[in-house]
């Protein structure tokens, strides 16, 4: 992706804060703003990314389900599987594999755990309390569980709970171990440093990044399925997510957009509401991958 806006480094978390005052106070401001970095990055009409994160043995055990689902709207999934999960779950996502799905470097250890307290699983192995060499491992560690059980070697990344590990410094590390790796690109930054460089763009390392996407009435938070059906305080009811989606589609239709959407798929297995809104968004957005969408540049 030659044509990518070159960057010439990490913001500040200054600016990080800077972009989130301004999604509050003007949202529909920064969505015009990505679009015309949208244009700028080449994508002449709106294109749609979804992901999925598989962090439990709930996501493995529902996956396929969802991903006959999603493949009858037209839309080819790109997953993100701890290794340690990925060899647990090893026929399903070979079959997942053979069939076309796309696959990230998600870390080699599992990074949830569960709470019998609660009975819910939680987060755990945090890239942001690791030492450099204990970071590179579990990358090299993912990248060669994902050759094993698939016989194929990624070429794509996603940081273990990235919303922990996206700050300045931290980006600029990964992107340098990523880059020693031979990787091509990752997807493991927040809303906010899209709409301050653009949706996909590439780092002075040469792997390029592609952000998340934010809610459409508040771009700089990030749009997902734990904030409505996994966190165990949602932050936003299911009624809520769905006007998002409707209102990108309004939106996707007068400017190109990249929206780069993820989930999880114990999340949406049972939410047929979530299937039928995102047959409305792909009447919109035209369905792509994060390798497809380098391969056209």
């Amino acid at each position: 992706m030659s044509d990518a806006p070159v960057l010439g480094k990490f913001p500040s978390d200054l600016v990080r804060y800077g972009e989130a005052l301004k999604s509050r106070i003007f949202p529909r401001l920064q969505i015009t703003r990505l679009s015309q970095l949208s244009r700028r990055a080449k994508i002449k009409h709106s294109q749609l990314i979804f992901s999925l994160d598989c962090d439990t043995p709930d996501d493995t055990e529902c996956v396929s389900e969802v991903d006959r689902r999603l493949r009858d709207l037209g839309l080819t999934p790109t997953y993100a599987v701890p290794g340690e999960d990925l060899a647990a779950g090893a026929a399903t996502y070979q079959r997942l594999s053979s069939g076309g799905a796309h696959f990230l470097n998600h870390g080699g250890r599992s990074h949830t755990m569960f709470d019998r307290r609660t009975g819910r699983f939680v987060s755990s192995y945090f890239y942001d309390t690791l030492s450099v060499d204990e970071i590179k491992a579990d990358i090299v560690l993912g990248h060669r569980t994902v050759r094993e059980v698939l016989g194929t070697s990624p070429t794509g990344f996603r940081t273990p709970h990235f919303g922990t590990f996206s700050g300045r410094q931290q980006l600029k590390l990964l992107h340098e171990i990523l880059c020693e790796l031979d990787y091509q690109f990752s997807s493991s930054s927040l809303p906010w440093l899209g709409l301050r460089n653009g949706p996909v763009f590439r780092s002075p390392t040469g792997i390029v990044e592609f952000p998340v996407s934010g809610r459409s009435g508040r771009p700089s938070t990030v749009l997902d399925t734990w904030s409505v059906w996994g966190s165990p305080f949602p932050s936003l009811s299911g009624d809520a997510f769905m006007a998002e989606l409707e209102h990108y589609c309004q939106l996707g239709e007068t400017m190109p957009l990249l929206l780069n959407i993820y989930g999880d798929p114990s999340h949406v297995v049972h939410r047929d509401e979530f299937f039928i809104a995102l047959k409305r968004v792909v009447s919109v957005f035209h369905p792509t991958t994060f390798s497809a969408l380098l391969a056209s540049k």
